[in-house]
Parts: C-alpha cells; sequence; structure tokens
C-alpha cells in the first residue's frame, strides 16, 4: 500500500508574500521560500483506493454520524462524495476509469474539496450542530494529498511504464 524510501527526500515550499519570513536562515530568506521535508509514503495506487473510501465514507457521513436532516451539513458531504467520485473515475491514475484529468490536477481538487469541507461548518454556519466529522475527514483528505507520491506507482524490474524486462 506505501510506497519505498525513495519518497522520503521530497519537500514542500511555501512561499511568504508579505515578506516577513521569521526565524529562516538568510539563505532560504534571499530565496523567497521555506522547504520542510515530506514523507510521501502514500503511492498513487493506494491513493486511489482511498479516494474511493473517503467518497463512499461521504456519502455515508451523515447517517453514520448522526446528521442526516437534510440540511446543508448533511448536503454537503454527500455532494462532495459523489464529486470526489466522479472526477476520480476521470483521473489518469492507476485507479482511474477514463484517464482524462492529470494525477497533478486531482491532487488539487483534492485540496480545494478538503479545504472547503474543513471549513464549511462555520461558512455555512451549522458548527453549533455538527463539525467534527466535516473537519477531520477534511484534515484527511488533505493529509491524503501531502503524503501522496506524484510517481508512477509500479515497482518492478521492468523498465517504468513499458511493461517490458530490463535487458541485461
Amino acid at each position: 500500500m506505501f510506497g519505498g524510501g525513495e519518497h522520503f527526500g521530497a519537500y514542500i515550499e511555501f512561499h511568504d508574500l508579505r515578506g516577513s519570513l521569521g526565524n529562516v536562515p538568510p539563505w532560504q530568506r534571499a530565496r523567497g521560500r521555506v522547504s520542510y521535508p515530506v514523507m510521501h509514503i502514500i503511492s498513487r495506487r493506494a491513493h486511489g483506493a482511498l479516494d474511493y473510501v473517503i467518497g463512499i465514507l461521504l456519502l455515508l457521513a451523515p447517517k453514520i454520524f448522526g446528521f442526516d436532516d437534510g440540511g446543508i451539513a448533511a448536503r454537503i458531504p454527500v455532494i462532495l462524495g459523489i464529486i470526489t467520485i466522479v472526477y476520480s473515475l476521470f483521473t489518469n491514475y492507476e485507479m482511474g476509469l477514463f484517464k482524462m484529468i492529470p494525477f497533478r490536477a486531482h491532487l488539487t481538487l483534492d485540496v480545494i474539496s478538503g479545504i472547503f469541507l474543513a471549513i464549511s461548518p462555520w461558512i455555512f454556519q451549522f458548527a453549533d450542530r455538527v463539525w467534527v466529522p466535516h473537519l477531520v475527514v477534511g484534515l484527511v483528505e488533505l493529509g491524503t494529498v501531502f503524503m501522496t507520491s506524484t510517481g508512477a506507482s509500479e515497482h518492478h524490474p521492468h523498465h517504468p511504464g513499458t511493461g517490458t524486462p530490463a535487458r541485461s
């Protein structure tokens, strides 16, 4: 399910548009960015499987967590669940059926969906009734994106992407 150790050297870069980078070494401040190490331990194939699991969880969340009253709190996860399953089916990765959306664009949609889900209880003012499932699943979705390797999932002695054995 998880990729190998080759994914541990990746970095996320955070850009500070205001120019105040605080306690950052001068060589990073001069470049205008700060890098933090991230472990990309989830393969594309595992990410695809998680997409469908999260999509189904979102569809069932109102019933599972007891807020299925037909209101906006229940509709948001159901709509996002449907959208997640649909764009996963159209993503160009191992678990996609139609392979029309680039994987990086898919990850961008995951980030937008995760942020929207996480903050929706406060945007639509239902946090006084229910907010934990929205926040937790939204944050899980974001964590999944940041831990996913964007490289191919195939780990075998064949040439990458060709399916042919390596020559001796």
